[in-house]
């Protein structure tokens, strides 16, 4: 990018105007905050008026066995979920960051698949099924190291979920790390990745009960959020799950903090360090092929699952067992779009793909966009950055009682909260701040740079609502057959059972399609827009040499 791009962004305060969307938001998620902890102070159970009973719910909280467990087992996770992402994401995009760019693209992109893999319930629960139609138990029958299906254990169970959830932070650590390296700055993706880990494990709880399911074994993988579910959505003690969620929320940022310590003075150590230029870049290459094997055992595992959509279900009985299809049918697709529901499939993948886009759209351009094209034109204030804060209150705007209070119980309006304070939202506003930045290089209007750009933000709001239709539940909050979306069919298809295994492998090839084909048309205009943007500017560069 040229040095004309470096000036494109002018210093005023009036950029802040464009933020407001977001300022109102975030008010709203402090009121939302307020409101929770008023409810953790609180005898509530959602059929009676809440009673105030002061801190009782707080000093009650350890006197639960399974309360005890579950934060025992945060820690645990947090720790050991943190340290596997140093070594297998955030060391390796440091070096990666050094080598030329295909390299660092092609682990996010792998890494991508990893991550999407973790979101499928079916694959989850027939890689870990039980009975001897998982593919780790069918492995482990076929090489006779054992005689009988491992069933759930507390220690197998704490070591599935630290698994599960270490592979679904994977691409998004890598993806900052890379990203802020690249820009010279090593530093604050390290420890920005870092403390987005508890985040992203807290959000990433359905991941544990497709595989395990709630409660685990003795509890043994149930952590903050479940328990919060547990408590709030079954128990329905919602003064007591809010007392939960609170005290897990201040664990969440004394570890932050922590991490934000521990990553300043190791940075400050190796400063010190000289470094060989081409030792740097060795470990490069290194990290890359341990990363790609990392990929490669994980889509292994992923195109076993996928191939039971091909394989007759007589060929599920062999022994010993056999994981390519003999004699390869497209059966289980036909069945699957024909199974007996309240709705055929087609009205679920409408939904997730345009009903839910649809509502998504307004309210995601509403506030994303001004907030994007402030962060593209204009530098605010000395310290731009400490308006990423901003975005923090917008995660209490999620949750059972916003949607309530907001009258959008069973209504697809009940998508967009959840939507708004999600990590894809987050992104949407960074892509239209690059947009702008693209499209503006040099503060004048270029018709085709703007239609371009319209286009590439368009299509990526509509792909990320999209996304979030395929593959986030939204149970608590729809209970209507016909407002469901794509992820509440595929989990009734419950890959456990013997009859569905080969109809939930069909329905995870339809997803996993799909999704890569919703992300096809923003890549491809992004890069048209980045190419756009790159003859111009040398054109520019040229003129402004003669």
């Amino acid at each position: 990018m040229s040095h004309l791009a470096n000036k494109e962004r002018q210093h005023t305060p009036w950029g802040l105007l464009f933020q407001v969307p977001v300022f109102l938001l975030a008010a709203f998620g402090l009121y939302q905050f307020g409101k929770l902890f008023y409810y953790s102070l609180t005898d509530y159970d959602m059929f009676h008026a809440p009673s105030f009973v002061g801190f009782q719910n707080y000093a009650a909280l350890f006197d639960e066995v399974n309360v005890r467990i579950g934060f025992r087992n945060t820690v645990g996770f947090v720790c050991a979920v943190s340290v596997l992402l140093l070594v297998t994401a955030v060391l390796p995009a440091l070096f990666i960051a050094k080598l030329k760019w295909p390299f660092g693209a092609g682990v996010i992109a792998a890494f991508s698949v990893i991550t999407l893999s973790t979101m499928m319930p079916n694959f989850l629960t027939t890689l870990f099924s039980h009975n001897s139609y998982g593919i780790l138990n069918r492995l482990l029958l076929n090489d006779s190291s054992t005689g009988e299906p491992i069933v759930f254990t507390p220690a197998l169970c704490a070591t599935i979920a630290v698994i599960l959830l270490w592979l679904r932070c994977l691409a998004p650590v890598f993806a900052v790390t890379y990203l802020a390296a690249k820009k010279k700055r090593p530093f604050v993706g390290t420890a920005i990745a870092l403390c987005a880990t508890p985040v992203l494990m807290y959000s990433g709880s359905e991941t544990i009960l497709y595989a395990i399911g709630m409660p685990s074994v003795n509890y043994s993988a149930d952590w903050l959020y479940q328990l919060f579910f547990d408590y709030s959505l079954v128990r329905f003690e919602i003064g007591f799950a809010y007392a939960i969620l609170f005290v897990g929320l201040l664990m969440l940022v004394a570890w932050c903090l922590v991490i934000c310590a521990v990553t300043y003075v190791c940075w400050r150590l190796a400063r010190n360090v000289k470094r060989n230029p081409a030792c740097r870049t060795s470990y490069g290459y290194v990290a890359f092929l341990l990363s790609m094997m990392l990929f490669a055992i994980v889509f292994i595992f992923l195109l076993l699952h996928l191939l039971k959509a091909f394989m007759p279900t007589d060929e599920w009985f062999r022994y010993p067992p056999v994981y390519l299809p003999q004699r390869p049918t497209l059966t289980h697709f036909h069945d699957l779009i024909h199974s007996d529901s309240y709705y055929p499939l087609s009205r679920y993948v409408f939904n997730s793909l345009w009903a839910i886009p649809c509502v998504l759209l307004p309210a995601s351009l509403l506030v994303a966009l001004p907030s994007g094209v402030g962060w593209g034109l204009f530098r605010s204030c000395k310290h731009e950055a400490l308006l990423l804060f901003c975005f923090v209150p917008l995660l209490f705007t999620s949750g059972y009682t916003t949607v309530n209070d907001c009258g959008m119980i069973d209504s697809y309006f009940a998508y967009a909260p959840a939507f708004l304070s999600s990590v894809e939202f987050f992104a949407f506003v960074f892509l239209v701040s690059i947009t702008v930045k693209f499209v503006f290089y040099d503060r004048k209007a270029h018709v085709g740079g703007i239609l371009l750009g319209i286009a590439f933000v368009l299509s990526s709001c509509h792909a990320l609502g999209a996304l979030r239709g395929i593959w986030y539940r939204n149970f608590t909050m729809i209970s209507s057959e016909n407002l469901k979306n794509w992820t509440d069919w595929a989990i009734r298809l419950n890959a456990n059972t013997v009859s569905n295994v080969g109809i939930a492998a069909a329905n995870d090839w339809l997803m996993l399609l799909t999704t890569l084909a919703l992300c096809l048309l923003p890549t491809v205009l992004f890069l048209l827009l980045y190419r756009w943007h790159r003859r111009h500017t040398a054109a520019l560069d040229n003129q402004t040499r003669c």
